[in-house]
């Protein structure tokens, strides 16, 4: 059993152990005292995902960071001088990590110039800040995940943003009053202001990520694998678009009253609340099947690792992340939950012993049942930000227990929150309005310390 933050009194958020702590192991030192050596060998061995070969058996753990999600002039102007991404990338060397995560697709651009998709040519012409880091993680041997944001498409206020919803209103994702995203139904709650989302019902938005990632690996090729962040909904009260209330129905040959929105929402949630939200989950497993298979049919051996909410109960039933069933199928390669900045460090180890056993046992289960099911990895996220920094000796507390929990990497982000060099040259292009930023914490002392020799 994952278990789930759960708060406690105060307010404080608990992870409580799991219920069978180690079941697995336990069950192979049972056979192997009975005699089954053999048995006992292949339930004790060490669990690694096939296609995170580099990052996690070559590298014994991956230690890796990602930028700020999205591209804006604002932040452009900080890349425009080619030796600015080597020197990101330098750094990340420097400080010990081994991994990269560098923005390819946000904010419903791709980070290149591109002749099909909507680019990025508007900031930097036609080259890409990824073509400098790109050829200087291969020369300083540093892996590299290409880094996708797949729903969320910037914000409504912002024209540069999400050029292809802006063009067509029903890719819009929508509330159960019907309201969309592009009138601002989605707020701060997510992600610190209004938001705008892509709707996962239209089949088109799958063959348009499909494309993205398929012209990314075109550009570059060689890199390890793909990262998929923001794969999930903004919240419980989405994704009430037509085509979604459509397509339940339609599949289910079920009737509702009702001709708008609202109405049609209220009804689907009293007469089959249970399957709906089955249903909203099955179009984002949907999304990442389809990259999956494109993954596996034309570049097999290329890690695919996603972003997932800690709590799996709440993953599934607000952004519609069944992320254990994603597990189970073999879908990904590695999932990301991202600590949340109150955990002490014996609740993140707690929660990392714990879905590190659970990964362990799926993968045992398959192994029982001689299927061929790709096993994923456990990377934790830590995330520091100038509002709410993370003190150096805490990042290292929090280090230690994910390692003590057997996770097979951690990942940083954002990086400019990390990187004092980067924050700076942020905070003064944002002048005025950086002014109030705080001076950022001196994390590479304790990075080094943390990652000699970088894995």
């Amino acid at each position: 059993m994952i278990p789930a933050p759960a708060p406690a009194a105060g307010g404080r958020r608990v992870i409580p152990r799991p219920e069978r702590p180690g079941a697995g192991r336990r069950v192979a030192w049972a056979l192997l005292v009975l005699g089954g050596a053999g048995v006992a060998w292949w339930l004790l061995r060490p669990v690694t995902g096939p296609t995170l070969v580099t990052a996690v058996a070559r590298r014994q753990e991956v230690r890796g960071a990602w930028p700020l999600p999205e591209f804006k002039p604002f932040y452009a102007a900080a890349y425009r001088d080619s030796g600015a991404p080597a020197r990101e990338v330098g750094w990340l060397r420097g400080a010990g990590l081994n991994s990269w995560f560098p923005l390819a697709y946000a904010q419903g651009r791709v980070a290149w110039p591109s002749e099909v998709l909507p680019d990025t040519r508007a900031l930097w012409g036609e080259w890409s800040p990824l073509d400098a880091a790109l050829a200087e993680a291969r020369r300083l041997d540093v892996d590299v995940y290409l880094y996708f944001v797949v729903g969320y498409a910037g914000r409504p206020d912002d024209p540069w943003t999400a050029p292809r919803l802006r063009d067509r209103p029903e890719r819009d994702m929508v509330n159960r009053l019907g309201a969309g995203t592009l009138a601002g139904a989605a707020g701060g709650a997510v992600t610190g202001s209004a938001a705008l989302w892509q709707t996962f019902c239209l089949s088109e938005t799958a063959d348009f990520l499909v494309r993205v990632v398929e012209e990314a690996l075109g550009r570059y090729p060689g890199v390890q694998g793909i990262h998929l962040d923001y794969l999930r909904l903004p919240g419980e009260d989405f994704d009430y678009a037509e085509a979604c209330l459509d397509r339940f129905l339609d599949e289910r040959g079920y009737q509702v009253p009702g001709d708008t929105v609202a109405v049609r929402a209220a009804a689907v949630l009293t007469r089959h609340g249970p399957e709906w939200q089955a249903f909203r989950a099955g179009q984002v497993t949907g999304l990442l099947r389809r990259v999956r298979e494109f993954l596996d049919r034309r570049h097999p051996g290329l890690a695919l690792t996603v972003t997932v909410e800690a709590d799996p109960d709440a993953a599934y039933r607000v952004f519609g992340q069944d992320w254990r069933g994603w597990v189970r199928e073999g879908l990904v390669d590695a999932i990301v939950p991202v600590a949340a900045a109150g955990w002490a460090p014996e609740e993140l180890r707690a929660y990392t012993e714990a879905l590190v056993d659970w990964a362990g046992q799926v993968a045992a289960e398959h192994r029982s049942r001689r299927r061929t099911v790709r096993t994923a990895a456990v990377i934790v996220g830590l995330e520091t930000a100038p509002e709410a920094p993370l003190e150096p000796d805490r990042l290292e507390a929090l280090v230690d227990a994910v390692r003590a929990a057997g996770a097979q990497g951690i990942v940083l982000r954002p990086l400019p929150a990390w990187r004092r060099e980067q924050y700076q040259v942020l905070r003064r292009l944002g002048a005025p309005a950086s002014d109030t930023w705080p001076e950022l914490r001196d994390y590479e002392p304790v990075l080094r310390r943390l990652f000699p020799g970088g894995g």
